[in-house]
Order: structure tokens, then sequence, then C-alpha cells
């Protein structure tokens, strides 16, 4: 089973792919002004404020869905320390498009 979930993930290029996702929230939650101020509660407030690195990506079967799905998490951290204040994953069906992704903050 590992060897077809590290054969889609590399075909379709689901962690760079999850990272640029990540970097498009980001940002868009950084200029957009209903939630830039949310955000900025946080401490985040430009892409140098924090370091971001892949923790993982699984397989799921789960009756949430419909359907058998990856999911590609990144950790997020400020810029200087070790404990993650939030996760970002994407969800992907099995063809490697996104179905939907998440920001969650600790």
């Amino acid at each position: 089973m590992k060897e077809i979930l590290e054969k889609i993930i590399s075909e379709h290029d689901l962690i760079n792919q999850t990272f640029n996702n990540f970097w498009k929230c980001y940002d868009t939650d950084l200029s957009d002004e209903d939630s830039r101020e949310e955000i900025e509660e946080y401490g985040l407030v430009n892409r140098n404020s924090i370091n971001v690195k892949l923790y993982g990506y699984s397989f799921w079967i789960s009756n949430d869905l419909d359907f058998e799905y990856i999911k590609v998490y990144i950790d997020c951290f400020f810029k200087g320390e070790s404990m993650r204040f939030a996760t970002y994953w994407c969800i992907y069906n099995l063809q490697g498009e996104l179905f939907d992704d998440y920001f969650v903050f600790e």
C-alpha cells in the first residue's frame, strides 16, 4: 500500500501542490480585510514570520466522505520556535485532484 500511495503522491506532485496551496491561502488571509485582523492576532504578519515543513501524508477511508482520499499535512512554526502553532492539510482524491483544504490553529 505504501508504494501505491507514494506513486500517487509523486505522479501528481501532491507535496509541492500542498505547499503552493498553503502559501496561496496564507497570502490571501494576510491580504484580505476580513481575515487579516484575525490572522494578525495569531502573530502572522508576513511569510518571513513563519517556517513550514512537511509533517506527512496518509491514505484515508472514512465515513465522512464517500470516497478514498489522500491527506498531505504541513506543520507551521513561528520563526525560532519548535512548537507548532498550526497545521494545514489538503485532501486529494486518488486522481490527485484537490477536494478541500484546512488551516487549523492549535
